[in-house]
């Protein structure tokens, strides 16, 4: 079975299907938080910098400090390692758009809602109306702050993803079951062949943070063993 990588998009029972996922994949979710700390150990850094620069919006002297795109390109770097190193992983989080698309044993998913499904869903839980409104709207901030910087795309628009299941009133369990079923037609075996996208994905990472520490925002292609600037 390939990895899958779910996009949240709160209040809309993503938290309630990964968790499904994780019991019944028996594989514990990669988060947002666990990609920023290992990040920090591995490569040095403030973790609360990290944080700010995968989920804040972009700051007005980003353009001279380039501190966004560093942190990125440290992040993709982390995360092509992993998925060379093991087979298997339930990535959770902001940090899944990083995600190459010509990585084929990752199955790139997204749970929606309607906004106003997702503010009664909060009520549900426990939220009052100002807080799950509150609540909705910092994470769309967050998360469309992110896909515009990477892709100039909104954050649930269905070119950035492999799947994207409406809830449209269904369960949890439901939703795992069309997500497990949809990665189970889909999986790819793993072999060298498969793992040229993570290798390309890290080699992209790897040059775009030797062109940024020179002061360079370039985009990246690579073909074969060679970066093409």
């Amino acid at each position: 079975m390939s990895s899958i990588a779910l996009f949240p998009c709160v209040q809309a029972g993503s938290a309630e299907v990964v968790e499904e996922l994780s019991n019944k994949l028996k594989v514990r979710p990669y988060t947002d938080d666990e990609l920023i700390q290992e990040t920090a150990r591995l490569h040095g850094g403030d973790v609360e910098k990290y944080r700010k620069m995968l989920s804040a919006k972009v700051s007005v002297f980003n353009k001279f400090t380039l501190e966004k795109e560093r942190a990125l390109a440290l992040f993709k770097l982390v995360l092509a390692t992993k998925l060379i190193e093991s087979e298997l992983h339930l990535f959770y989080g902001l940090h899944t758009v990083l995600i190459s698309p010509e990585i084929k044993e990752v199955l790139r998913a997204v749970v929606v809602d309607t906004k106003e499904a997702r503010i009664n869903r909060g009520i549900a839980e426990g939220l009052s109306k100002k807080e799950s409104k509150e609540n909705v709207r910092s994470h769309d901030v967050s998360a469309y702050s992110l896909t515009d910087f990477l892709f100039k795309k909104e954050a649930y628009d269905s070119n950035l993803y492999d799947l994207v299941i409406p809830v449209d009133h269904r369960d949890g369990q439901s939703i795992t079951e069309e997500i497990v079923k949809h990665n189970q037609s889909l999986s790819v075996m793993r072999s060298s062949e498969s793992q040229i996208g993570a290798m390309n994905m890290k080699l992209t990472a790897l040059v775009e943070l030797e062109l940024l520490e020179k002061g360079h925002k370039l985009p990246v292609a690579v073909q074969g063993s060679e970066a093409i600037i």
